[in-house]
């Protein structure tokens, strides 16, 4: 069937439609309403509240429309109205145009592929209709799995989520302390998704009285999540009643694996925080941190001490008799530190029974000679 010429204007429709067709009311005021003639003859009268645009056609689209009136509908004449359109950066009728070149010459291989065909297992397909069959839809501007989209969807809602509580979070500690309301909503958060926020406000609070409120519904929303913000917390805050707090509360949890945080933390840069580590452990009480442990008893450290004057400062100084001495910038000098760990040293204790000092070679065999009489028991065992 010919394609029909696309007429002089196209109205958008408050309900979501459209309406092509020559506006024959235009100089009319005031405006009531909208007459238009559509290609087919039939003439429509919209009220103003019906168009919710009016899209005039530009001079390339009146010539493209005397052009299409005036070809026949033939795969050579179709194929040339595409090439113009294109030329004329008309693209939606230049789709047209290849398609009509299809229903006239389904196996036409050029204007499938320019329309995104491709001939798979013996048929025309479109990449969209061949992505949809292999499971995937067209989202956020890649294909993907359907499983792929649910996880980025969720994702987004929770961050949406967390960004929320965190706002909400913000809004009541303003009000802390002048309404003694507030402390009691804090206290009745119950939802998961109000953790990273809570982790958030631990990190900025400086009074220890609402840390130690925040720690309190972290413990009561329980979970995994809630377990390593306070791990974090214990690791990193300044104040030491902080750190005894969360311990308390991880312990009492008792969450498994809770000890990798902490044995991760026993090769941290700060000695602090490596001894921190070792107190937690030894609260734990987990038989896995005793490797870890007997690698931290001694740790290195560097810091960083800076030079005695500027970088590019040279100084002189004056002796009684007259003399003088020129003392040359030296620039800063890493310092490194061989640190004995105490508390390492001490939940290596408490773990095992036994102690062998800061020696590391002798921990070292006894716990090797320990793992191999606990296989030579379960071999025992077995048998």
């Amino acid at each position: 069937m010919p394609l029909s010429p696309l007429r002089a204007d196209t109205f958008r429709l408050a309900s979501g439609g459209e309406v092509q067709g020559e506006w024959l009311n235009k100089e009319e005021t005031p405006l009531v309403r909208y007459v238009i003639r559509q290609p087919s003859g039939l003439v429509l009268k919209l009220t103003q509240e019906q168009v919710c645009e009016h899209l005039r056609e530009l001079p390339v689209e009146r010539e493209y429309e005397e052009l299409a009136q005036q070809s026949p509908d033939t795969v050579a004449a179709q194929w040339k109205l595409a090439d113009w359109c294109r030329d004329h950066h008309l693209t939606r009728q230049r789709t047209s145009h290849l398609e009509r070149v299809i229903e006239l010459d389904p196996n036409n291989q050029a204007a499938r592929a320019l329309l995104g065909f491709a001939y798979v297992d013996g048929r025309w397909t479109t990449k969209q209709d061949y992505h949809r069959a292999e499971g995937f839809e067209f989202y956020k501007g890649r294909w993907r799995t359907l499983q792929e989209i649910e996880i980025i969807e969720t994702r987004s809602k929770r961050e949406l989520a967390e960004r929320a509580w965190l706002a909400k979070l913000v809004r009541l500690r303003a009000h802390l302390g002048s309404d003694q309301g507030v402390a009691d909503t804090i206290a009745a958060i119950k939802d998961p998704e109000a953790i990273p926020a809570l982790g958030t406000m631990l990190s900025r609070e400086r009074v220890r009285a609402v840390k130690m409120l925040y720690i309190d519904v972290l413990e009561t929303i329980a979970g995994g999540d809630a377990v390593q913000v306070l791990v974090r917390t214990s690791l990193a805050d300044p104040d030491e009643e902080v750190y005894h707090y969360c311990l308390d509360k991880i312990v009492r949890l008792k969450v498994p694996h809770v000890a990798d945080a902490f044995i991760v933390a026993l090769k941290d840069s700060s000695n602090p925080v490596v001894n921190r580590a070792a107190m937690a452990l030894a609260r734990i009480d987990d038989p896995a941190a005793v490797s870890p442990l007997i690698d931290a008893l001694i740790t290195i450290h560097q810091r960083t001490q800076p030079g005695r004057l500027n970088p590019a400062a040279t100084a002189a100084t004056f002796s009684a008799d007259g003399g003088t001495s020129i003392i040359q910038n030296e620039g800063p000098r890493v310092i490194v530190a061989r640190v004995q760990n105490q508390e390492v040293l001490a939940a290596l204790t408490r773990l095992t029974g036994t102690t062998f000092g800061y020696d590391q070679r002798a921990w070292r065999l006894w716990y090797d000679q320990e793992k191999r009489s606990q296989a030579e028991r379960e071999q025992a065992g077995g048998q």
